[in-house]
């Protein structure tokens, strides 16, 4: 089935299937061993389709919490004529991800784009840029606009941290303190929702509404922001600066998880219809 679906969307470049163990607990080595012959098995059938359809393969290191599977894994990988990896940090507890993924790397070649999946936070991609990780997913793009925030962070730009509190990364656009607020939600952002522009007070108008296009504008912004985020890694990298940039990032923002906005916010209000009490769903606060 994976081969016929690369076959109809002849994509870019695309990655085999792995055998991920989602668990949480302590696995049994045995398991974890299963898994690295599974997935190395499902390469070795993709790669010779891949060949076929001219399509470069990335190969999926796992591994779990094994050191030694970690190595395998990555060695038998880096045997194969694949043009990338893929590594992924999903099943492994925060706290653990870089640690582990380093076990895999150090038997990757450095010559070949890596690329890490679960790494999705400001903070995780540039810890993972030091470890020499090339690629990260773009999840976090997506998770603030799930949760009604939009990107105002920046790289590279100089600032220094001040007496002042560390500042927040994103503004939590489902405040009730946005709906009088008319200006873009970032004047110096070019991409469509700032550019047009729509107000914060708008797509905190739309969120209450739960209209469909309060969170397709703040993606458009969020992407557009992470994107410049990328762009500004690449430079401060060519500049050779890259890790002052980065200690002043971490110093001049606030890092604690970023929850909902719609969290603790009153969707809904008593009203009074024809004598009856009932409930009625909030839109614009005036």
């Amino acid at each position: 089935m994976w081969c016929e679906a690369m076959a109809s969307f002849r994509p870019d470049w695309c990655a085999s299937p792995a055998d991920v163990i989602a668990a949480k607990e302590q696995v049994k080595l045995k398991r974890i061993t299963k898994a690295v012959d599974r997935t190395l098995r499902w390469l070795d059938t993709c790669l010779n389709k891949c060949k076929e359809l001219d399509i470069p393969l990335f190969a999926p290191v796992v591994g779990f919490n094994s050191k030694e599977e970690r190595a395998r894994s990555a060695k038998s990988a880096a045997e194969r004529e694949v043009q990338g990896f893929v590594l992924n940090a999903f099943e492994l507890p925060a706290q653990d991800q870089l640690e582990f993924l380093q076990y895999s790397m150090d038997h990757l070649p450095a010559e070949k784009p890596r690329m890490a999946y679960g790494l999705s936070t400001p903070e995780k991609i540039l810890a993972g840029i030091a470890q020499g990780i090339d690629l990260f997913d773009a999840s976090y793009a997506y998770k603030m606009t799930e949760r009604g925030r939009a990107i105002q962070f920046e790289f590279g730009t100089g600032k220094t941290p001040s007496e002042e509190e560390p500042q927040d990364k994103t503004l939590n656009l489902w405040d009730t303190g946005m709906a009088h607020r008319f200006e873009p939600v970032d004047s110096a952002c070019t991409c469509y929702t700032c550019s047009t522009p729509f107000s914060k007070a708008y797509i905190h108008h739309l969120l209450n509404a739960h209209e469909m296009l309060g969170p397709l504008l703040l993606m458009i912004h969020n992407v557009h922001q992470l994107e410049r985020f990328m762009v500004a890694v690449r430079n401060s990298i060519d500049q050779k600066r890259f890790s002052q940039d980065r200690d002043a990032f971490m110093k001049y923002y606030r890092h604690d998880k970023e929850p909902s906005g719609e969290i603790g916010h009153q969707d809904e209000v008593d009203v009074d219809c024809l004598g009856s009490p009932t409930k009625k769903k909030r839109t614009l606060l005036l």
